[in-house]
């Protein structure tokens, strides 16, 4: 049976319950190598010291470095590490998945082509901060078709083949619930306290609706956050409607999806695929996001919530949300429709993995990309 070797970012340790505590889109890659463990493949998981998983026909390998601390060595240091140590590995493999920021492994088989095996990049982020990448054609999965039509734009030059499969959720780490026993006044987010997730609009518009009550679960992943995060503390204390949750547990962030009426999300980034609107709709709750990134491939505006216009200035986009949340207070939706849109659409098992198999070992299809 083949062996693939999945490579992760250097940002933070991988283990089987990752997903309770960080909510990033590396969960799916990770889902991605139990399932193909559980298929029979072996499957090496190249991630930062202190990863550890229990999970069948899956192997971890390490290199010299704990998850990057924002102090010491660049992530860029700490990537080539990881892959330099486990070269070995590497080159015994009948494909790689990257799915991390800097693509050294790709670097390296640019310069040496026939001693690198396979390459898939898995890609979970708009490309605007990336200025090139190396001359030498790879097939690229992103996690939407937003992000694609981005990537083979900006490197439609360069020959690499370009698919796109959903990020969904995992289903199986979502309980059961009554999507239909909600608090009607109750919005919950679910992000990172970072100016990119912007949960400072939230702090304004407990001002403008104090009979409405916000809870605000999230945590930090990089150094430069602290001090916004504070901030938002400093702010929600002055403020009787907003509970903050500063690294809420998993039972506490199902408990609030449960109940809450609506998700707000109002980041001013141009997001891949966000999870936390998947979650949102999976329990039933209407959404309020910004007109940016692959949010129109996720849900209908007027049907399943509202998509909120994005403007030039963060003060015109403050408005804007607070315009919209006065509509969307009122907004009826159909609970068990939005529920659906995320099981026919954004269920990783059934409707992403099969694109992973195939771009990963049907090298026979790979001449001519499943756009």
């Amino acid at each position: 049976m083949s062996l693939v070797s999945i490579i992760f970012p250097m940002f933070f340790t991988v283990t089987d319950k990752m997903y309770k505590f960080y909510g990033g889109l590396e969960v799916r890659t990770l889902y991605l190598a139990k399932l193909l463990g559980e298929d029979g493949y072996e499957v090496n998981v190249l991630a930062p010291r202190g990863s550890h998983l229990s999970y069948k026909n899956v192997k971890i390998l390490t290199g010299n470095y704990r998850p990057w601390d924002g102090k010491t060595l660049h992530p860029v240091d700490l990537e080539k590490d990881l892959v330099e140590s486990n070269l070995e590995v590497l080159s015994e493999s009948d494909a790689v998945l990257e799915d991390n920021h800097f693509h050294h492994y790709h670097y390296l088989k640019s310069k040496d082509p026939e001693n690198f095996p396979h390459l898939v990049m898995s890609w979970d982020h708009h490309p605007d901060n990336i200025s090139s990448l190396p001359n030498f054609p790879c097939h690229v999965i992103a996690v939407s078709k937003w992000v694609m039509s981005a990537l083979r734009e900006k490197f439609k030059n360069l020959g690499h083949y370009f698919y796109w499969a959903y990020s969904g959720l995992v289903l199986e780490n979502y309980p059961e619930v009554d999507i239909h026993d909600k608090q009607e006044n109750l919005y919950i987010f679910l992000a990172r306290f970072s100016m990119v997730k912007s949960p400072h609009v939230i702090i304004e518009l407990a001002k403008e609706f104090p009979d409405d009550e916000f809870v605000l679960m999230g945590d930090t992943l990089f150094t430069q956050e602290g001090g916004y995060a504070r901030l938002i503390l400093e702010e929600s204390d002055e403020l009787d409607n907003v509970k903050i949750l500063f690294n809420a547990s998993w039972d506490e962030k199902i408990k609030y999806l449960k109940r809450a009426s609506g998700l707000l999300h109002p980041g001013f980034w141009n997001g891949p695929l966000e999870w936390d609107i998947l979650e949102g709709l999976l329990y039933g709750g209407k959404v309020l996001c910004y007109d940016r990134g692959a949010v129109r491939e996720i849900y209908r505006s007027g049907k399943h919530g509202y998509i909120v216009p994005f403007a030039s200035t963060e003060e015109e986009n403050i408005e804007n949300y607070k315009r919209a949340f006065r509509n969307f207070r009122s907004l009826k939706v159909d609970r068990e429709e939005c529920r659906n849109r995320v099981l026919k659409h954004f269920d990783f098992k059934k409707n992403s993995y099969p694109v992973y198999k195939k771009v990963l070992f049907d090298n026979r299809n790979l001449n001519k990309p499943n756009r």
